[in-house]
Parts: C-alpha cells; structure tokens; sequence
C-alpha cells in the first residue's frame, strides 16, 4: 500500500495532512521573500522575523545579516509546509526567529540571502513607551512618594475578544536610583494577563530638557475575555527609591566634604499606582468563522512530517503536525470529531514550546498515530 496526497485541504480537516506520493513538483520557479510579524513596535517589545523559501534550498537556513540595532534571538524556529492545487504541490520552506530593537527609530533590515536568492529590505519602526514627564516636574523636590510612576501602556487600543496583546509596564523616576521592586498587583476586569516578574525590569534613561528620567519596563501579554470598552487596570507596585540625605559640610584641612558623597542616600519604600487605560473591545467577527474554531487568532503556519511513508496493513503512521506563529498559540487545538476512514487512531499527543517572553509567540507539535485497517486505507479522508 502506497499512500497518496489528495488535492485539497477542508476547513474541517485543516490540520489533517494527507499521507503524500513522492515525487510531486512545484509549479514555481524559486523565489523567497521576507516579512516582519509587525512593522512598529514599542521599545522593550518583541516582534518576529520571517524568511519564506519556495522550493526546496540547498541550505537549510538562511544567511541572516548582523544588524547592530537588533538582538536577534539563538532559537529560531523551521518549519516546511506545502500548497496543492490542480495535481501541483508548492513547498515552501518557513525560517522564523524573535528579534527586539535595541533603540526607538528606524530600523533597516537589509536584504536576505538563501541560496543566491534575495529579499526585498524591510523596515522596523520602533516607538517609546509613551510618558507624561511633566508628572515628575510638576513634584515638589521632597516629595519622595510623587517622585515615581507607574504606567501600563498597552501595545493596542482596540482588540478582538481573546486577541493576545502586549503591555508594558513601566515605572518611571528622576532619581538616582531604584532598588527592589515587588508586591506588582495588575487587576484589569475583563482581562487575563500573563505574570509580570518584578525581578526583569530592564532600566533605561531617557534624557530631558532640565532632567533624566530613569524608566524600567517589562512586558507581559494579555487578553480581553468580554467584549464592550473596558478599562484596563487598575495597578500598583511597590519600589525603594533613594531619597538623598540633607547635605552637610564638615571643615577640615581647609576642604568642606560633602559627607553625602560618603554615606549616600537612604532608600524609602513607596506604593505607586498606575492609572487605568481605555481599550475597546470588539466581538469576533461571524463570517467565514469555521465550525470547529476555538480562539486561535493570530499569524500561524503549518508545517508536518509523516513517517513511513510506504506502509503494510496493521502498519502504524505517525503524522507530526507543527503550528507556529503568534498570538493565540496556546488555543491551536486539533478537530474534535477527527475519524479516518480505514484507519484505527490513538489518541494524539500535543506540546507546546514559547519562544519570547511575554508568551506570545512558539510552537505547537501534535503527533498522531494511526493504523491501516485494510489496503482501501490510501489516504487520509477529508
């Protein structure tokens, strides 16, 4: 028995791989193009670079350029898929991996090489985190409290119920320094939200007119679970800060000593809060909504692998199923009424691996085992 592809994919059997004949060709010459997972982001956020192969390269990874503004990540993703049509198949050939900008402003991402074939450049536009410093100048100098905000700044202010979304949160001070952060409480209504480690916020400074304003962020992914428009919040957090001595001068050796200079500042620890930001929430939308879809909104490709591929009757094959992208990962879920006609079936086996931070991007990996019952078992029903 020789398994074969079939044409056509349904909406029912969308992660139903046919079992494939060998041999098939593409009716493309090799090209390959290029894409980001969004074009602007926050600084402090991540996004992802994709480089698509269609055709079978001889590399299997591209030849990605050293961009100094970019911290590219060690892990990317590959991933092979197909498209049939008319008896042609297409392969492409998927390479992903998380990068973060290291600056706001433009970011040039000359083009890509796989296998003397070249993408058009990108751009990545990267933005600040939005913050009212007039706040910290509107403080009287003493108050050590009023010296220090927290801000939730969500990457969207409209979304789909059950959209993953970025948010970062941000504590701002013009003092020299904080030290421990804890006790971060986020209590959005209607929302749910990854944890925010209170020990990975990375600290920058951001320079003023009269003053530096000194910001530490961290991000995190959440998701609205009612539609309507909502308030996203409210949140507090609690920070030392160092609130400088009263300076005393001490005479000595003809030298007045800034005894400051010695002994430093002592720390106060100070509960801010963060007010709350508007978000509109829409329902999703019901046209052309499959049967079987269960939240998985987002950017995703499919990529499989079936093992043997010549099998006899009572013969086991296994068809390994791999969904990456971002955004819902973590709602991918395999068709509940999957029945292969000859075929016995067990029960699948699923895992799922993130591949940044805030949880918002990885891959799902689904195994399923089946059985030919006789030699009519040829191909996977739809």
């Amino acid at each position: 028995m020789r398994p074969h592809r079939s044409s056509s994919l349904t909406l029912r059997a969308w992660l139903v791989l046919l079992l494939l004949a060998t041999g098939a060709t593409s009716g493309r010459a090799q090209s390959v193009r290029a894409s980001l997972g969004s074009e602007e982001i926050t600084l402090g956020g991540t996004t992802f670079l994709e480089v698509v192969f269609l055709g079978n390269p001889k590399s299997r990874t591209p030849k990605i350029p050293r961009i100094p503004d970019l911290a590219v990540s060690s892990r990317p993703s590959l991933s092979q898929g197909f498209n049939a049509m008319n008896g042609v198949v297409e392969i492409n050939h998927t390479y992903r991996v998380q990068i973060q900008p290291r600056r706001a402003g433009e970011i040039a991402i000359p083009s890509i090489e796989w296998d003397g074939q070249q993408t058009e450049p990108l751009t990545l536009n990267v933005v600040r985190p939005t913050f009212d410093s007039d706040r910290i100048r509107r403080q009287p100098a003493n108050a050590a409290g009023n010296r220090a905000f927290l801000d939730l700044i969500p990457e969207k202010d409209s979304v789909y119920v059950g959209e993953p979304f970025e948010v970062t949160v941000q504590i701002a001070t013009i003092l020299d320094h904080v030290g421990e952060i804890r006790n971060l409480q986020v209590s959005p209504e209607g929302f749910t939200m990854q944890p925010v480690a209170a020990d990975r916020f990375q600290p920058r400074d951001e320079p003023g007119s009269n003053f530096t304003v000194r910001l530490y962020s961290n991000t995190t992914t959440a998701r609205a679970v009612k539609t309507g428009s909502l308030e996203f919040g409210p949140a507090s957090v609690d920070v030392d800060v160092a609130v400088p001595r009263q300076r005393q001068q001490t005479q000595g050796r003809g030298l007045f000593l800034d005894l400051d200079a010695f002994l430093g500042g002592r720390y106060q620890t100070v509960t801010i809060e963060a007010e709350t930001r508007p978000i509109e929430v829409k329902p999703l939308p019901t046209e052309d909504r499959p049967e079987n879809f269960a939240g998985a909104i987002g950017s995703f490709t499919m990529a499989y692998e079936v093992t043997p591929t010549e099998v006899a009757v009572g013969d086991p094959v296994t068809v390994t199923i791999r969904i990456a992208g971002r955004g819902a990962i973590d709602s991918v879920r395999l068709p509940e009424d999957l029945e292969w006609r000859d075929f016995k079936l067990y029960e699948p086996v699923s895992d799922i691996v993130y591949t940044d931070n805030p949880r918002n991007e990885g891959v799902v990996t689904f195994e399923i085992v089946a059985t030919p019952l006789s030699v009519e078992a040829d191909a996977i029903p739809e």
